[in-house]
């Protein structure tokens, strides 16, 4: 019997009306584990965000825009509906089902969504879930070995740490806080672990009073006796829901965005519940001196990976045949070759030609193109590094062939943009959203745009997409300060032509700005990696951002040469088409 028949079915017997599925962990990581991949196993699709709406007539799968030509790929729209993804768009759906009880797992939907989706629909959480019921080889959830993460790279204490979030509580008074973002307590406890793809996170939530005392609740198995830390109580994950309906009488912050349905709800009655930001965020985005150091040494030593990476695809990609999987393989490869590397901090993307035109392609072997002569190719990749996390896209042409003028013309203006907020200044107390119209400009004149945010917030060996900071036309009131790392990452995207991004990270950093009437801030680029001036129309460059060029790549220059060898003449060539 086919999956979806069966879930169907296995639906009917509970007398719901239908089951609500969101691509998302207990815990709301980016990146999930196999046990949670729900929407994937049902749907097939391997996107990191969507919604799964299943009914006795019909199957609804919500994506954004990031994913829409990927889900149209992947799925098959007999059996499943493709629509895109806002939680106000899902609100509409679920109305329409007026009469019917919907389903859904309480540990998988936050309390913002489950705000958002019960007002016009009568939502029933379930004591299981019911795709695990009938899912035949399910992976097991994993429980690797949590790990401590050194002072010579975490810069700060844990006990330091903590100090600075009982602050917090006692400012607001607040009795205690639930943790349930993962990277938010491994921050804290300067602690890592290898739960998820991608990011060094342990599966766990934490809870936190205004005294600093900790209890972690994970995998027992995973706690090393050699990790002992002072003030922390370590509890296994079964015993969460327990603790939770212990708690009374107090005052309790939650995120509303990232807290479980499951964990308000056992404590709502009892306690006095405060919605508020994850009081870690901030101060885990404002990175310390020896975080900063980090960051810049694996960032050079990215550099020196990924250029590496851009001569092979040079010199080789075309007479050794190679497909984009073996860009792929030879892109880690270079990466592993460096100092203190762990692991890619995402999946690369990797794509040619036409398949550069989705923002988040995602190679398959029906898709897979192999490198001609004369042909585009899109790489955005990243690297896990011990002392800092790494994340590149480069945009380039390879083979002998000259690339047509509208692809150069349209490179040109990403770069623009890219240019325009890499050089930007601007006072205390600006946001990122106020900075997204300078990445947008130049594709703007020409009528032309991007369905992506222009940057994101980037940890220190955690998450590659961090938060709160980040630049974009979404609303987002978290001013930037020194010490946040960023993405800075216009694009433009053909549909069935080709895609440009062109990606860096970036600090903030304070400026001595003449005449400046209160403090100013801008961006220190941090990424070491070339631009290919096969695609870039230097008659569109105006003397400014000529200027940056040269000084950008006079830079990579000095902090590469030394590490590179057959690459030196190479890289040494490239950087003079800059000097013009």
């Amino acid at each position: 019997m086919p999956k979806l028949q069966k879930v169907k079915n296995h639906i009917k017997k509970t007398s719901l009306g239908g089951y609500l599925i969101p691509m998302a962990d207990a815990f709301q990581n980016e990146f999930i584990p196999g046990y949670y991949k729900r929407i994937e196993w049902l749907s097939g699709f391997t996107g990191s965000a969507g919604f799964l709406i299943v009914t006795e007539k019909e199957s609804v799968l919500f994506v954004d825009g990031r994913y829409t030509i990927q889900a149209d790929t992947e799925v098959n729209q007999k059996d499943f509906q493709i629509q895109n993804y806002t939680l106000a768009n899902i609100s509409t759906f679920l109305a329409k089902q007026s009469g019917k009880e919907i389903g859904f797992d309480p540990w998988t939907l936050t309390c913002r969504e489950h705000q958002a989706f019960r007002k016009n629909s009568d939502l029933i959480p379930t004591d299981t879930n019911l795709i695990d019921a009938v899912w035949e080889g399910q992976p097991d959830l994993p429980a690797q070995p949590i790990i401590d993460y050194p002072l010579k790279y975490a810069g700060e204490s844990s006990l330091d740490k903590r100090q600075k979030i009982t602050y917090i509580l006692k400012e607001n008074n607040i009795d205690g806080v639930v943790l349930c973002r993962a990277d938010s307590i491994a921050w804290l406890l300067n602690l890592r672990g290898n739960d998820v793809d991608y990011t060094p996170i342990f599966l766990s939530y934490a809870y936190m009073d205004k005294a600093g005392q900790v209890v972690l609740f994970c995998n027992s198995d995973q706690v090393n006796p050699a990790v002992c830390l002072e003030n922390i109580t370590y509890k296994n994950l079964d015993d969460f829901p327990e603790f939770l309906q212990a708690l009374k009488d107090q005052s309790i912050l939650l995120d509303q965005q990232k807290t479980p349905y499951a964990i308000y709800d056992k404590i709502k009655d009892q306690n006095h519940i405060i919605f508020g930001d994850d009081p870690c965020q901030l101060p885990k985005a404002i990175t310390n001196v020896t975080e900063q150091k980090g960051a810049r040494n694996c960032q050079i030593r990215d550099g020196v990976a990924l250029t590496k990476f851009l001569y092979w695809l040079n010199h080789h990609a075309v007479d050794q045949g190679a497909d984009e999987y073996a860009a792929m393989e030879k892109n880690l490869s270079f990466r592993q070759d460096q100092d203190l590397f762990q692991q890619l901090s995402f999946g690369t993307i990797a794509g040619i030609n036409e398949n550069a035109a989705p923002a988040h392609y995602h190679t398959t072997k029906e898709s897979n193109q192999k490198f001609t002569d004369g042909c585009l190719f899109l790489c955005d990749s990243g690297g896990q590094y011990l002392d800092g996390t790494t994340d590149t896209t480069r945009t380039v042409w390879v083979g002998t062939k000259k690339p047509p003028q509208d692809l150069i013309d349209n490179y040109t203006r990403v770069l623009k943009g890219h240019i325009a907020v890499a050089t930007a200044q601007f006072p205390k107390g600006t946001s990122g959203m106020q900075l997204d119209t300078l990445a947008r400009q130049p594709l703007w004149d020409a009528g032309l745009d991007y369905g992506h945010g222009t940057g994101h917030g980037v940890g220190c060996y955690l998450g590659v997409h961090d938060g709160p900071q980040g630049i974009s036309k979404r609303y987002s009131p978290v001013p930037l300060v020194p010490g946040m790392l960023l993405s800075n990452e216009p694009g433009y995207y053909k549909k069935n032509h080709y895609g440009i991004r062109l990606e860096n990270i970036v600090m903030v950093v304070p400026v001595d700005a003449k005449n400046s009437e209160g403090e100013i801030y801008g961006f220190e680029t941090l990424t070491c990696v070339p631009f290919d001036p096969k695609l870039i129309n230097f008659d569109l460059l105006n003397e400014k951002e000529k200027n940056w060029l040269r000084g950008y790549h006079k830079f990579i220059k000095d902090k590469l040469m030394d590490a590179l060898d057959k690459e030196k003449d190479w890289l040494r060539s490239l950087c003079n088409n800059f000097v013009q």
